[in-house]
This record gives C-alpha cells, structure tokens and sequence, in this order.
C-alpha cells in the first residue's frame, strides 16, 4: 500500500456534496491510496495475482470468449484515524489496452462481502495464468482449498458506481458517489470487512474486455488510486469554535460554561472544571 497525504487544511463548506449546512468550516484531509492488493478473476479458471494489469469484460473468440472481474482492496484503517468520517471517495484507474474491435462499455463497482487473496500468477494476456497458491479465482477466494459461496464471486448487487470506458487510453475516474462513501465509511469503521470491490464490465458481448494498470505495473504514476476526502476524528478540546485549533477562543469558551454539566467544554461529563481546564492547556495548539 502506498499512502499519499495531499493536504491538511482543506476546508469543506456547505455545497460541495455535503447535505447540510453548518455554521463553521469543516476541516478535511485528503489521502491517496493505491490497492493493499488486487487479482483478477477469469472464468476459465485463471488468475492474475502479481501481473501488471487488472482485466474487466469479456474476451473475444481469440481469448475463448472469457469472462475478466478485477479486485481491488485498500487498508483504509491503516491511513485514517478510528472515527474519522468519509466525505468524499473516487477510484480513479488507468486504461493501458482496450480490444480493438471494442467500444463504450460501463464498468461497474460493486462491494465485495468475502475476503479473497492475491498469489504470485502472471497473466500474459486476456486468459490469464494457472493459479497460485493464495490467488483469487473464479471459484476460489484463496487457491487451492477456499471458496466463494458463489462463482464468480460474492459481491453486492448494489452498484457503487459505473464508469463508461471507451477506446482513449488513459485515466479514468468512478465516483464520488454516496455508496462509494458509504463503502469506505464501513471499511474505516470495520476493518475486518474491507475486501474492496469487484470490477464489472459488459460480460454478454464478446471483445468487451478493458485493461487496466495495476498496483504492480512498472509505472508508479498509472496505479490505481483510491482519492479519500475525509473529516478526522473530533476534537474535544476545540470546544469554543470548531476551527481545529485549541487556543483562546476555547479558553474563555471554558471559562464561561465553568460548573457547567453537559457543554461542550465539559470534556468529562463532571462539569465544567479544574480538569478540563489542564487538559484543554495539554492540548494547545493544532488538534492532532
């Protein structure tokens, strides 16, 4: 996983995606994931574990009309604090070859609800390699000796978001969307759950299939990425203005709710007292 922190002091304000408005700015940060692991699943039983591209439609009659579903997870848990709230979240992936008698074709996101592996096979082309030992296969979740319930894979029928990828190479974006959002938002919260999405695309037509960059591609720059907009954690200090920031204004917020039971500067639910005071002096400055 390769984590990318872009900027600290973003600030989020009313109507740019969020529902409601608030009073005070919003600080937010934005980090970039590229996939903790991915494969791709081919319906004749292949797999795709440390090649360089993930596959997503269906071959034509040279790769015996083959089924192709990518897999991407992210450690989202690793790279964001327990309690920070998703904002906004986009995949963005890079198309490096496309069949030539291909067109528009919607590639969808869905999440997936079992765990699965990624070994060490090497696609060379469209049809894959023969699976090794912890790859994801169409039957498989972990090769040799554990299964989806499903083949093919377990997976929401919810889409997450759809994509319409074309013959231009280059990058393409799904998202932000609300269960994108909500997607990420599960995979902070439980990180036991985060097994990331299944790839999509047209499974009926023949020479459908796209190609994309993989996290294992020799080019950093064209590895997927997992672009996070994302409130952090509260800050109990901050109880005079929301600004992210605890200093004066909290202060004399402090000393005015002081006995106080139940205001936001009661940071321990006793009232408003000598202990709030010397934590909020503990934690001057710049919220963690």
């Amino acid at each position: 996983m390769k984590e990318v922190r872009l900027s600290c002091t973003l600030r989020v304000v009313a109507g740019i995606g969020l529902a409601t408005a608030v009073s005070t700015p919003v600080l937010a940060d934005v980090v970039v994931l590229t996939p903790s692991r991915d494969n791709t699943m081919f319906s004749n039983g292949n797999s795709n574990g440390l090649g360089n591209a993930i596959f997503s439609g269906r071959t034509g009659g040279f790769g015996g009309f083959n089924i192709q579903r990518g897999l991407l997870a992210f450690s989202v848990a690793d790279s964001l604090g327990a309690g920070s709230t998703i904002i906004s979240a986009r995949l963005e992936m890079v198309l490096i070859q496309t069949s030539v008698k291909g067109g528009q074709e919607s590639h969808a996101l869905h999440r997936l609800s079992a765990d699965w592996g990624e070994g060490t096979s090497i696609a060379g082309g469209g049809t894959g390699a023969p699976p090794t030992a912890g790859d994801a296969t169409w039957t498989h979740t972990f090769y040799p000796d554990q299964f989806w319930l499903v083949s093919g894979g377990d997976f929401s029928t919810t889409i997450s978001a759809s994509q319409t990828v074309g013959t231009a190479l280059g990058s393409y974006t799904w998202g932000s969307t609300p269960q994108m959002v909500a997607d990420v938002q599960a995979w902070l919260d439980n990180p036991l759950s985060a097994f990331g999405w299944v790839l999509i695309g047209n499974e009926v037509d023949a020479n459908t299939a796209k190609k994309f960059a993989s996290r294992d591609a020799g080019d950093a720059a064209v590895h997927p990425m997992l672009v996070i907009e994302f409130a952090p954690p509260p800050c109990p200090w901050d109880c005079g203005d929301g600004d992210g920031i605890v200093g004066i204004v909290d202060f004399l917020a402090l000393l005015g709710e002081w006995g106080a039971i139940g205001t936001p500067c009661d940071l321990d639910g006793g009232g408003v007292g000598i202990t709030d005071f010397l934590e909020l002096l503990g934690n001057w400055g710049a919220c963690p």
